[in-house]
């Protein structure tokens, strides 16, 4: 008889099994299928199943704490920040990590007013740091007030939200300030990937403070090694972690019952209460199934299909056919007229120079991703090569060098990983109530007193952040913490 039982394999699933065992509950952690692992090509190189950036690893950042209480080191050691570059049809522009880099990096590069600039900045901290504390104020607060609570400070971070898009807007109509606008918006339309409600504008203050505080010290391959260190962790810390063909059976009552099937042969599995992550697909069975959870399930959730899906390139090319002046993370935007989350751009990460984990000597790893709108009857194999084809055309135009300097390319790869994460069951539902917030106010209890849930839907005002919060969340409330203190 297990304390507890998480089910999932995304970050907020393992999050909660490891917290869950460091706060001394006997803890089980059970998913199906396989498991996120990193993708390799021919020549040594290697590269993240999940191409997106994360956030919260600065030194004050959530995720970066959490690593610290479970005493995982060398996840984020590296020393230096790694800035991001946006590529503009008439320039490149280099956002610097830090508020007061930024500020004196942008006055220089776009010819504008210094303190105008300061305060455009400081709206962006102020907002991201009001969300933050706001996020925390409702889990800690009384749970009949958590509606009124987040109903009064949702409007205030509209307005906060406002005041930031006109401050911007209100700069001198210039080329270069338009060029700014460009490159802040397309900086925000890259975190908003996580942003399951589609409010990229909403929660913009906190995509571009996230950026600015160790959003991209990660390279490549590292991602997929922090996730199974979770998983080690939650072992070497006493957690039992059993990997299914499938899961059969998920009974609900007073005590938790789960039939599993490896390897043709059926185990019980018993405990006292449960984690669910929202991002496993048998999440909607379960609670539609359960009389005490159907109607919770109707009232608060709401179906909803992915808007883009990441299609990516996995290359392995010379070191020096990359221009010494190319960022490690690159957006670039195929046009600067309009606004980037309505038009295609490109998503670029460079790993070290080998030999590194991730490419042998003399190479480095390089990621290139478009984001593909839904069709209708789903692309084929013939459409995703055209698509490739139309990409790497992109980066001989821009990298001339950089396309004849690639050594190794699985094209067929990346086709099959689209076309799988395609045929999975993928993210149908998101929170129906306040969907500024998520639906914090909940804080990942449901109608049964022994069932909780965790997953970024929760808060996803905080894109990535949302995730390691639920997690830590649903962990805390499942051994009976009442109170929400752990976010920074």
């Amino acid at each position: 008889m297990y304390d507890i039982i998480v089910i999932g394999n995304d970050v907020s699933a393992l999050v909660a099994a490891s917290f869950a065992v460091h706060l001394g509950a006997r803890t089980l952690l059970v998913y199906d299928g396989k498991t996120s692992a990193s993708v390799s090509i021919p020549g040594g190189y290697r590269f993240d199943g999940d191409p997106l950036p994360w956030t919260g690893l600065d030194g004050s950042g959530v995720f970066s704490k959490l690593l610290r209480e479970l005493h995982i080191e060398g996840a984020n050691e590296k020393q230096e920040p790694t800035r991001l570059q946006v590529m503009l049809e008439s320039r490149t522009v280099e956002f610097s990590p830090g508020i007061r880099e930024r500020c004196n990096d942008t006055a220089r590069d776009f010819f504008l007013d210094h303190d105008e600039i300061r305060r455009y900045f400081t709206l962006i901290e102020d907002d991201a740091r009001f969300i933050r504390d706001m996020v925390q104020f409702i889990l800690g607060g009384p749970v009949s007030l958590r509606g009124r609570i987040a109903a009064l400070l949702s409007e205030r971070s509209r307005r906060l939200a406002g005041q930031a898009r006109r401050k911007i807007s209100g700069l001198p109509a210039l080329g270069a300030s338009r060029d700014l606008f460009n490159s802040l918006d397309a900086e925000c339309s890259l975190f908003s990937r996580y942003d399951y409600y589609g409010l990229a504008d909403a929660r913009s203050s906190y995509c571009m403070y996230s950026s600015l505080c160790g959003s991209f010290g990660i390279s490549p391959g590292e991602k997929d090694s922090i996730l199974e260190t979770l998983r080690n962790k939650t072992e070497e810390s006493g957690g039992i972690i059993v990997r299914p063909d499938r899961i059969d059976t998920v009974a609900l009552g007073d005590g938790i019952f789960i039939e599993a099937t490896t390897e043709g042969s059926c185990e019980r599995i018993e405990g006292r209460r449960l984690i669910i992550s929202t991002k496993w697909p048998g999440f909607p069975v379960i609670v539609q199934n359960d009389e005490g959870l159907s109607d919770w399930y109707e009232g608060h959730f709401i179906p909803r299909c992915r808007s883009v899906r990441p299609f990516t390139l996995h290359l392995g090319v010379d070191d020096r056919s990359i221009p010494e002046n190319m960022g490690e993370h690159l957006v670039m935007l195929r046009d600067n007229d309009g606004r980037s989350d309505s038009l295609p751009f490109f998503y670029l990460q460079a790993g070290p120079t080998g030999p590194s984990t991730s490419a042998p000597e003399g190479g480095r790893a390089l990621s290139v991703t478009a984001f593909l709108p839904p069709s209708p009857r789903g692309p084929d194999d013939a459409e995703l090569a055209s698509t490739a084809d139309a990409m790497l055309d992109v980066l001989k135009q821009a990298f001339p060098f950089l396309y004849e300097g690639i050594d190794s390319m699985d094209r067929d790869l990346s086709i099959s990983r689209f076309i799988r994460a395609l045929q999975a069951p993928a993210l149908d539902h998101v929170m129906k109530e306040r969907p500024l917030l998520g639906l914090p106010i909940y804080a990942g209890d449901t109608p049964r007193a022994n069932v909780f849930i965790t997953g970024g839907e929760l808060a996803p005002l905080l894109g990535f952040d949302g995730d390691i919060v639920s997690g830590i969340n649903a962990a805390q409330r499942a051994c009976g913490e009442t109170q929400y203190v752990y976010y920074p």
